[in-house]
């Protein structure tokens, strides 16, 4: 009997001694590491892109008798692209980088006016026209960001842009073409861009945004002389301001 009690009570300080060891190891489990916006990082994003811009065009030639003449270029498309850029956390809480970008959109505008006498009584006949056609934007921006929490980085944004943009204008005189100029230009516009977004850390350093950007570039001029008599003025054009507006969500992944 007492080998029994003996062998029992070995059996149960055993037991205990795992169980405590057991509970001691599960206290001693490291936790995951927080979550850090410091590294590199891609993603593609979707959204909304609209751009503005005046036009107006005036006779190169006052024997025409030709008032000026004036629209308007404001057009919406869909906007699709990647970003990629690295973060380095400067302090707890305050972050920079810099990020690249590219979007294609579809900003194509046209837009017409009636050829008037100086007088502004309509001629009858020809017209004034301005066309843009524009593909993609991109840009390389600074970002400077404030952690909301250890997950939520909103941030502000700035730095260069370009865009591909081709313009045309007609101006049709009495008769229309050969009476008429017709001009055109292609090239790629430098401007700036700015804005300001709001970045999700998601589990497995998947990263969420959202995002506004604004982007301006500068005004184009065209003039052209006579089909018809090609040493004499006809007109000139002027494609002013242009300004892009855009929204877009995206997705990324941070290394």
């Amino acid at each position: 009997m007492r080998l029994l009690a003996v062998a029992l009570v070995s059996v149960a300080f055993v037991s205990g001694a795992q169980t405590e060891a057991t509970a001691g190891s599960k206290k001693r489990a490291p936790h995951a590491a927080p979550f850090s916006w410091g590294g590199f990082y891609i993603g593609a994003h979707v959204g909304g892109a609209w751009a503005q811009q005046d036009v107006a065009s005036a006779p190169a030639n006052a024997m025409l008798n030709q008032a000026p003449g004036s629209g308007d270029l404001d057009t919406s498309s869909f906007l699709g692209g990647v970003h990629a850029g690295y973060n380095a956390v400067l302090s707890p809480g305050l972050v920079a980088g810099i990020e690249g970008d590219f979007s294609g959109v579809d900003l194509d505008d046209s837009a017409a006016d009636t050829n008037r006498f100086a007088s502004g009584t309509p001629v009858g006949s020809g017209g004034i026209s301005w066309a843009r056609s524009q593909d993609w934007l991109a840009s390389v921006r600074g970002r400077l960001g404030v952690a909301l929490s250890p997950t939520a980085l909103a941030y502000a944004t700035g730095g260069v842009a370009w865009t591909n943009v081709d313009y045309s204008a007609v101006n049709a005189f009495i008769g229309g073409c050969p009476n008429c100029g017709i001009a055109s230009s292609s090239g790629t516009e430098t401007g700036f861009v700015a804005g300001g977004g709001l970045e999700i850390a998601l589990d497995g350093n998947w990263l969420f945004r959202g995002e506004y950007l604004y982007y301006g570039f500068d005004d184009a001029h065209l003039a052209a002389n006579f089909q018809s008599a090609p040493a004499t003025p006809a007109s000139t054009w002027s494609f002013k301001d242009l300004d892009v507006q855009t929204f877009r969500t995206g997705v990324g992944y941070k290394f």
